[in-house]
């Protein structure tokens, strides 16, 4: 240990034994009683000698008294943590719990927080806390909602023995925010573990490969390595042909490759007696540096990706799909399970000799997502399986519901072969910073779960706390006890985080909920942003400012500016849905509008926006948010000033268009004013061109049309696009004008805009021609273009 933090450690642990021997502070009113001590069984045990100060620091806040701390218990009522009093045998009252399993039990007489680890320990002190309605429900600033009053709320004599319902409690997220005015950074993790860990979560982590510790004093939480660890760990694009034998990675069209054009790594050639080598002494290596580890994810690359073409490793593919075999699309290979299982059980029954208790997991995800037809998964790998489509509008056992059939369908095949799986849903990550709503569900699935023998959850929690606390409250309360009840832990949230205005706050959470419940679509999900028209999202702030007339605390009121937060981004996304008309500008004001509402209330509170939503927003705004020095000409900025002028031309739907895989299109002088279209097609710019263009092509293309432009006096004329995916340049009369700034994960499906005053002759037909460069998915003009004008600076 460093010498800084030794002398830190021992002012802190004598600060802690001045406290226990010498101060006596006044007792805690409590209800049955008031305390009179906390009692700490092991003063060297991290957990019990920081929980007892959380304890006091807690107590302090709501009482205004400070409980003394201290090894023997004094007369009166006195607090345990770690054991109970000398005369009171509790080795059968925790002879069944887990290791993270409580035993909390408040008397008159007493109050007991313990277990049989220290995991167990911390949980049951988190667990008293929840109890007298102490609440994190965020990470940082304004996150600590505590009781109102001067006693603590002990409730009722009470005994409660308790094994977490779910063994794994886990979900994973975005890592890196930022708050307009200050540079992305990556989040602060004591802040987030400590979030988690109170609320009973115990793996919460970013979705890079990295062990995340909770730390000595809560437990340490569930330790692995999990995500795509082949890409991440294994086979990273960057060690090709040096670290790496090139041997390790896919073969595809007869040439080994490290990555595919989107960027991932390519799987690895999973035949490879080398590479099977290389994952297990790495694996061998981290258990042996991490004994408290549980298990270690061989996650495959994220996809699209290519799979190996040798014939090592078709002939581990399943003879019942030739086509495997003999190529094939590579976006259609959803049954490479045959040949990743038979790596993965060859990996584990290694790890096994040695590590018998420790799990292999992995992902039945994308390519992997069906069970294997010829190899049963080893009896040490956890199978990770992934749920993305479930469907929150019907039950998870509601048989009319197709997709939630599918579901249990995949759900059930794999238990059928490992009874060793962890279930993986999605909050549905297209729209970040939105609330989410589904309480009802939620209420209703992790019980299915659960009643299926289901007993590790690790979500992908596309979200933040600020913009759904209730959510994830109840969401993490539901995977430490299935037995809680929806209903009344909204209403008690609601009491607790806003007060006076609980009233009105648990009106808008509900009627969130009831506006998802009531979405016509077939299958609703949190991306389903019909349901947000205008009058629902007038009828949302009208809400939120009833909820801020009541008298509340500068916290309760913060917490309604995170919904408010919320909801600016939830009509960010929805307007652009309304923008869809080809001369809806008015609903790009809105859009415009929400934005700054977000940047504002970012600003004043301090609230995180996520990088992928800080993306959405065009989070190269300036005036919040300073642009590094050389990068400003790729920062993308919202076209406000175009999009409130008058529409002067609106171009056609139809263009000619043509691919242009060589990337020979400015060479041959394709732009040309008045060249010829011959070998052009005609495509609509309504839609993407993987829906009218065979195949799925990725790469350069380019659309051209002849247009007049009308001349004008005294205006300014821009060329504005509804969106293109992904970038783009212009040339306008064989000239180049200007092209697309920012990210494609930015601009896809945004608005753009280039000024083209002065740049073409009025009255003419003239060529406009574009071209666009598209990396993965969907790609090309996809909304309308129209050519604008507003009255000069």
């Amino acid at each position: 240990m460093p010498k800084r933090n030794c002398l830190a450690y021992l002012f802190v642990l004598a600060m802690l034994l001045f406290t226990w021997s010498g101060h006596v502070s006044a007792s805690v009113p409590a209800e049955g009683g008031d305390l009179s001590r906390i009692v700490i069984a092991d003063a060297s045990d991290p957990v019990q000698t920081a929980a007892a100060s959380d304890l006091q620091r807690v107590f302090a806040q709501i009482t205004g008294q400070t409980l003394d701390i201290g090894h023997e218990p004094t007369q009166g009522r006195c607090l345990y943590i770690g054991g109970g009093p000398d005369e009171l045998d509790l080795s059968t009252k925790i002879a069944n719990l887990d290791e993270q399993g409580i035993y909390l039990s408040i008397s008159s007489e007493h109050v007991i927080c313990t277990g049989v680890t220290s995991e167990g320990i911390y949980n049951a002190v988190q667990e008293l806390l929840y109890r007298i309605g102490y609440r994190k429900i965020w990470p940082g600033q304004y996150g600590e909602c505590f009781p109102q009053g001067s006693t603590l709320k002990l409730g009722k004599p009470i005994e409660i023995i308790h094994n977490p319902s779910f063994t794994l409690r886990g979900g994973h997220t975005v890592q890196v925010d930022s708050i307009p005015g200050k540079k992305p950074s990556h989040i602060s993790i004591n802040d987030w573990t400590d979030w988690a860990a109170r609320n009973h979560i115990n793996r919460y982590k970013a979705g890079y490969c990295t062990t995340w510790d909770y730390g000595p004093k809560r437990g340490h939480g569930w330790q692995e390595i999990a995500g795509h660890s082949i890409q991440d760990i294994f086979l990273n694009a960057g060690d090709f042909g040096t670290k790496n034998p090139k041997e390790w990675y896919a073969l595809y069209n007869g040439q080994r490759v490290a990555k595919h054009p989107i960027g991932t790594t390519v799987q690895p050639c999973v035949s490879n007696p080398d590479f099977v080598d290389h994952v297990t002494e790495i694996i061998l290596t981290y258990f042996r540096t991490h004994p408290k580890a549980k298990r270690y994810m061989i996650g495959a690359s994220d996809e699209p990706t290519y799979w190996c073409e040798c014939d090592n490793c078709k002939a581990l593919d399943p003879v019942q799909y030739p086509w495997l075999h003999e190529g094939g699309n590579q976006q259609e290979r959803y049954h490479m399970s045959d040949r990743w299982f038979t790596m993965i059980n060859t990996v584990a029954d290694r790890v096994a000799v040695e590590f018998p208790d420790k799990w292999i997991a992995t992902y039945a995800y994308a390519s992997t997502r069906e069970v294997p037809i010829n190899c049963v998964p080893a009896k040490n790998v956890m199978v990770e399986v992934t749920i993305p489509l479930f469907c929150r509008k019907h039950k998870l056992t509601d048989t009319t519901c197709d997709a939630n059939v599918d579901v249990l369908r995949r759900v059930r095949e794999w238990q059928a072969v490992t009874p060793a799986i962890s279930i993986y849903t999605y909050l549905e990550f297209q729209q970040w910073g939105m609330p989410v709503s589904f309480f009802d569900s939620a209420a209703q699935l992790y019980p299915a779960l659960h009643a299926m023998g289901v007993r590790h959850i690790s979500d992908e929690i596309d979200t933040t706390q600020e913009s759904s606390p209730l959510y994830l409250g109840l969401w993490s309360r539901l995977l430490w006890d299935i037995e809680t009840h929806a209903d009344a832990y909204i209403t008690e949230f609601c009491q607790i985080a806003y007060g006076e205005a609980a009233g009105d706050m648990e009106r808008y959470w509900r009627t969130q909920q009831t506006v998802m419940q009531t979405s016509d679509v077939e299958h609703r999900g949190h991306i389903d942003l019909k349901r947000f028209t205008p009058e629902i999202i007038e009828k949302f702030n009208h809400i939120l400012d009833e909820s801020l007339k009541h008298s509340i605390t500068e916290d309760q009121t913060a917490r309604i500016k995170a919904a408010r937060m919320a909801l600016a981004m939830t009509t960010f996304y929805a307007a652009k849905n309304w923008a869809n008309d080809r001369n809806n500008n008015g609903a790009w004001a809105v859009v415009n509008d929400a934005r700054q509402q977000v940047y504002r209330i970012s600003k004043d509170y301090g609230f995180p926006i996520t990088l992928p939503a800080w993306n959405e927003l065009g989070g190269g705004e300036k005036m919040f948010m300073p642009v590094p020095v050389g990068i400003q000409d790729k920062q993308y900025n919202f076209p406000t000033e175009a999009l409130k002028g008058d529409v002067l031309v609106e171009l056609p739907d139809q263009w000619m268009f043509r691919t242009d895989p060589e990337d020979v299109g400015i060479t041959e002088e394709w732009f040309a004013d008045g060249g010829s279209l011959k070998k052009f097609k005609p495509i609509s710019i309504s839609e993407i061109w993987e829906k009218q263009w065979p195949g799925n092509y990725d790469g350069y293309a380019w659309y051209v049309t002849d247009v007049v432009i009308p001349e004008t006096t005294d205006k300014q004329v821009w060329l504005l696009f509804g969106a293109v995916d992904d970038s783009w340049k212009v040339w306008l009369v064989g000239n180049y004008i200007g092209a697309s700034k920012g990210t494609p994960e930015e601009i896809w499906d945004k608005p753009a805009a280039l000024n083209i005053t002065g740049k073409y002759p009025p009255g003419l037909k003239i060529r406009l021609a574009v071209r666009v460069h598209d990396q993965a998915r969907a790609g090309g003009i996809w909304r309308p273009v129209t050519i604008v004008t507003t009255d000069r600076p």
